[in-house]
């Protein structure tokens, strides 16, 4: 096994893992990460197999990784989260009234009836 040490200001963990799972292959075994005086300190477990280049390619990426940086995952996790906060913000305290769709057809009525219920049991899976 060959373990490198790197000192990084940040880390976005689920990023690095993926960027150097694709880099490095199966020579890539895992990293753990510490907190320190002097940093936040990186430890990459590479298998004996990892050749010179592999180990150069992971000191390229260990210079490299920013912790901004968000794999398509991510990306697409932080936007559902956007959107949620926005419905969230935008139908706070405005709670559906199933009288008010006492004119519509049945399967309307059942329709909004259900989604006031759904709207107490979220709340109350929130603890709101």
């Amino acid at each position: 096994m060959i373990q490198r040490s790197y000192t990084l200001n940040g880390l976005n963990r689920e990023a690095l893992n993926a960027q150097l799972g694709a880099a490095l292959g199966v020579v890539y075994v895992g990293f753990a990460d510490r907190d320190t005086r002097e940093g936040l300190i990186v430890t990459v477990n590479l298998t004996g197999a990892a050749t010179q280049a592999d180990i150069d390619r992971l000191n390229d990426l260990m210079a490299d990784h920013d912790p901004r940086q968000l794999t398509p995952t991510q990306q697409a996790r932080q936007l559902r989260e956007q959107k949620l906060a926005e419905a969230r913000r935008d139908y706070k305290g405005v709670d559906l009234d199933p009288a008010d769709f006492m004119s519509e057809n049945a399967s309307i009525q059942t329709l909004a009836a259900k989604v006031a219920w759904l709207e107490q049991e979220i709340a109350a899976l929130r603890g709101e």
